[in-house]
């Protein structure tokens, strides 16, 4: 029975949703259908209805998915009337089933699309190069010459350090293989001299049996008035510790046993690390000069880098610390003092300084640049409603007031190179959409922007920069007597 009535009541809301969707496809209905004059927080209200229609006209949900960028499970949602689509997401599915735009004003109009900059392979040394007043190639050699230049010089410092330990080392090696043979024999030799004179002193004492009897402070004495002392020579002896005690200074980590062959492997080891410095100098040299480089400090993997920022304004300083900090890690600051050579005859050097951070530098680098400026054609479908020329017109030019509804709006107007535009209109939906202008020097062309806004207070709050109070109080009349209100004003009806 239950299923009887499942069954029942599902034909049921066949028959009520093909009704529903024959009442509003009718073709004096299919703008209000298709276009709402009131969406609800960015929804469109007729969802069911649409996806309805469109498979009346033969889509599958498969492709009505892929054209709004959904799953179809969400599409079977959205045709049993749970929850309701973004514009955002119908809209395409609504294009292709309506080609003409609803109302009955059309304007065609490229509107900003974004605004990016890539930067260049070498933007860290345009960046300083600017902020120097160089070019780019002159700073580059001079900070690599002058990098170079320390570099090498302590590299052959270094060099020279071993070199000369090497020829200390030798030195020494022969000082101690020629001092050390002469030291032991004179040793040898003493030791002869001093056995040479105990054997006679013993043969004196046996020869004078009353010398036994005496004490041995007057033996002594007596032998030394009978015998000659020994005559030891210390010279090679003495020669060898002075030499020992320098040698021992300079490392002391060899030992008095072992002392030759410890020189010998020290010496083995010098001419090792020696060699392979002088093989390894070109690629340390490098590396070196990379270490030391004030360039490439930054985070390579950040790059390529694109940034992209408003048409109206330069780079927000939280944007920039933003990159900064996925650039570089951490707190960069440039210190760079060099002499960079220029063109000029009379003054060949120019003395450069630069002691800033990284961040600073970065973001006036970046908003000197010339950004790229992308554009797409809409079809705004909406009245017109009202203008404010901040350009010079012919009539304004002749001491007539700025109009607020111009014949048509600035975008389809030759605008000059000074001010900015704004060009308002009521969509059909009932949004207010707001083309605002300003000029591009570095381009030198007008570009426009499109603000769309739900409520007058949003339009209000985007144009207090932009005009006057005056202005402001007869945009505010203007809309208001159109029926749009602000959340301040009571309403009486």
């Amino acid at each position: 029975m239950t299923g009887k009535n499942s069954k029942q009541e599902r034909d049921f809301n066949r028959i009520q949703k093909k009704a529903l969707l024959r009442i509003a496809s009718r073709t004096d209905n299919i703008d209000e259908l298709l276009y709402p004059h009131q969406p609800v927080d960015d929804r469109h209200p007729h969802t069911q209805e649409v996806i309805l229609l469109a498979e009346e006209r033969g889509w599958n949900q498969e492709k009505i998915a892929t054209s709004c960028g959904v799953s179809q499970p969400v599409v079977s949602g959205w045709k049993h009337g749970d929850g309701k689509a973004t514009l955002q997401q119908i809209m395409p599915l609504i294009r292709q089933l309506s080609p003409t735009g609803p109302g009955h004003e059309f304007y065609a109009c490229n509107i900003v699309d974004k605004v990016s900059l890539t930067l260049p392979e070498n933007w860290e040394i345009q960046m300083l190069a600017k902020r120097a007043r160089c070019s780019p190639n002159a700073l580059q050699t001079a900070l690599w010459d002058n990098i170079q230049q320390e570099v090498i010089e302590e590299f052959e410092q270094q060099e020279q350090l071993l070199q000369e330990e090497h020829l200390r080392l030798d030195k020494f090696i022969q000082q101690v293989s020629e001092t050390q043979p002469l030291m032991e024999q004179e040793l040898e030799e003493n030791k002869n001299v001093e056995e040479e004179y105990q054997r006679a002193v013993a043969k004196l004492l046996n020869d004078n049996p009353t010398y036994a009897q005496l004490d041995e402070e007057s033996q002594q004495l007596l032998v030394s008035n009978k015998l000659a002392s020994p005559e030891l020579n210390n010279r090679h002896q003495n020669r060898f510790s002075g030499l020992k005690t320098k040698i021992l200074d300079l490392y002391p980590q060899l030992t008095e046993q072992n002392l030759l062959a410890e020189l010998e492997q020290q010496k083995n080891d010098v001419v090792e690390k020696l060699a392979a410095f002088q093989a390894e100098r070109d690629e340390a040299v490098t590396t070196a000069l990379q270490q030391r480089s004030p360039l490439n400090k930054f985070e390579q993997s950040a790059f390529p880098l694109t940034i992209e920022k408003n048409l109206q304004g330069e780079l927000k300083e939280a944007e920039i610390t933003k990159l900064c900090e996925m650039i570089f890690k951490q707190q960069k600051h440039y210190a760079i003092n060099v002499e960079v050579e220029t063109q000029d005859y009379w003054d060949r050097y120019k003395k450069i300084n630069i002691d800033e951070p990284a961040q600073e530098l970065f973001e006036q680098y970046v908003n000197s640049l010339i950004f790229d400026i992308k554009t797409e054609e809409i079809h705004l479908c909406g009245r017109y409603v009202l203008s404010t020329p901040t350009t010079v017109d012919d009539d304004y030019s002749h001491g007539g007031e700025p109009s607020l509804a111009k014949q048509e709006p600035w975008f389809k107007k030759e605008v000059g190179e000074t001010g900015y535009t704004l060009d308002l209109f009521c969509l059909h939906s009932q949004r207010l959409a707001l083309v605002h202008g300003t000029y591009q020097y570095d381009h030198k062309k007008h570009f426009f922007v499109l603000k769309e806004f739900a409520t007058l207070d949003a339009l209000l709050e985007y144009v207090k920069p932009i005009l006057n109070e005056e202005e402001q109080q007869n945009w505010k009349q203007h809309l208001m007597e159109m029926g749009y209100t602000t959340s301040t004003a009571r309403v009486v009806y």
